[in-house]
């Protein structure tokens, strides 16, 4: 039986997940809360394991013995009262008791944790149903009294991802006092799935995961872990977010049940190949993928093919193929005049010849939304009036910039050409500034485009500064 090897008590949990090679597990002490894991393949795993597996000395007994070294109180009746006296006086003491007891309950009652049964029925509800915000300001609710902290976290992402919902944004940007709390305690609250995750270095600042609306609902991890079929590692945490690493079957993670909860997932550089492809359309659960990165693989045309043949694949929203042997997405070059041009290759077109319009195919160069975001995505079809195969723009009406501060503004020429004005800090005037051409078209992460009244009164406030 395990004990723990820190205080001795045998009320500990242990788990073991994966398959093949390499097994993980793990013990969780619930009397001091400590923690450990290790992979079967790590060197001092033998040693590791015997340590919670045996006796410690001096820890498990001490609760045994130090009940037999304290003696059983009794009551002896005092000689001097009369035994009818003493019968009165306990009732009233009881009495006494019983009010102040009652006080005390009340009191602690409402200082008190909720039991540990009831939150953990609530985080697992939140595992399964990851889309349920409802539920997790429900667990803020039952958990703001005794981890405020916590608490509060979850309500400022909950909100967040509300507003960032309905305002479009293509990039998370948290408050800082969301910031702040991800900082003091995020390390902590991510104790338990932690051991989990992988980072890309040993001593980055991104530790293989990260929190969305409260929870850890990213991580990356190893494919044995996901497609182990105990399910521990969703039963984790809310996870909606996977990067997978090589070490381990992708393939078969990829089919395993819960992976329909995944919205973004990452296969960059994992050697995949056409016949990957092949079953990755035909198997992956991808029910409610958003974003999908297959970029820096073996990925031919033959594979290309597959994902294009797939409805379910064809309808996400972001899927990025750079740097494979076929990438038929839009193109872009820069010949140096901070313009450039796009296209759609022949592999591109051939596929929206069989399959119709396929909306990855037309992924703006920049200002793509993240992987949190994936929905809000604009093409540049959508965008600029673009159609498949033709690299000029077909703009009609003047469009309106805020590039950092700086308001900017597209007017198109009698020509057909654009021309590229921007404000000038020194006089207040609009002047020529063709080094935002390639900016605004393209965009970046600090170009907005704007209405013309919001550019009106960004200028306004900048001339009036100016006075």
């Amino acid at each position: 039986m395990a004990s723990c090897p820190r205080c001795g008590s045998p009320d500990v949990l242990g788990k073991k997940f994966g398959f093949g090679d390499v097994s993980l597990h793990e013990y969780c002490c619930n009397a001091c809360d400590l923690f450990e894991d290790r992979r079967s393949t790590d060197p001092d795993f033998t040693e590791w394991k015997q340590a919670w597996l045996r006796d410690v000395p001096g820890s498990r007994e001490v609760a045994a013995i130090m009940a037999a070294a304290t003696p059983t109180p009794t009551h002896e009746p005092d000689e001097d009262v009369v035994e009818g006296e003493d019968e009165e006086h306990e009732d009233e003491e009881h009495e006494d008791e019983v009010e102040v007891d009652e006080t005390e309950a009340k009191d602690e009652e409402e200082r008190a944790p909720v039991s540990r049964a009831e939150r953990d029925a609530l985080f697992d509800a939140i595992c399964r149903d990851v889309s349920n915000d409802a539920l997790r300001l429900r667990y803020a609710d039952l958990i703001a009294r005794w981890r405020p902290e916590l608490a509060e976290f979850i309500r400022l992402q909950v909100e967040r991802a509300r507003v960032e919902r309905t305002t479009g944004v293509r990039r998370s940007v948290p408050g800082a006092r969301e910031a702040d709390l991800r900082g003091r305690f995020g390390k902590d609250w991510a104790r338990y799935i932690a051991p989990y995750a992988r980072p890309l270095t040993s001593d980055g600042r991104y530790r293989g995961y990260e929190f969305e609306r409260g929870f850890i609902a990213e991580l990356r991890t190893d494919p044995d872990m996901v497609a182990d079929p105990r399910e521990y590692l969703f039963e984790s945490a809310p996870l909606e977010h996977l990067d997978l690493t090589s070490d381990g079957p992708v393939l078969d993670a990829l089919a395993a049940p819960r992976m329909a909860q995944i919205r973004s997932l990452g296969l960059r550089s994992l050697d995949l190949g056409d016949d990957d492809m092949v079953a990755l359309a035909r198997d992956a659960r991808l029910d409610r993928c958003e974003w999908l990165d297959l970029s820096s693989n073996q990925i031919g045309e033959r594979g290309v093919q597959a994902l294009a043949a797939s409805p379910r694949i064809r309808s996400i929203p972001v899927v990025l193929l750079a740097f494979n042997p076929c990438d038929p997405a839009t193109q872009y070059s820069d010949d140096g005049s901070g313009y450039g041009e796009m296209w759609l290759p022949p592999e591109g077109q051939a596929l929206e010849q069989t399959h119709g319009w396929i909306p990855w195919l037309h992924l703006p160069r920049r200002r793509r939304p993240d992987r949190y975001h994936a929905a809000n995505v604009t093409y540049v079809d959508e965008h600029l009036g673009y159609a498949a195969g033709v690299t000029t723009p077909t703009e009609t009406a003047t469009r309106y910039f805020i590039v950092g501060a700086r308001p900017v503004r597209l007017v198109p020429r009698p020509d057909g050409g654009l021309g590229v004005e921007a404000i000038d800090w020194q006089t207040g005037e609009m002047v020529r500034a063709t080094q935002y051409l390639s900016r605004v078209i393209h965009g970046d992460n600090e170009v907005d485009e704007v209405t013309a009244e919001e550019f009106d009164r960004a200028v306004a406030e900048i001339r009036e500064r100016l006075k």
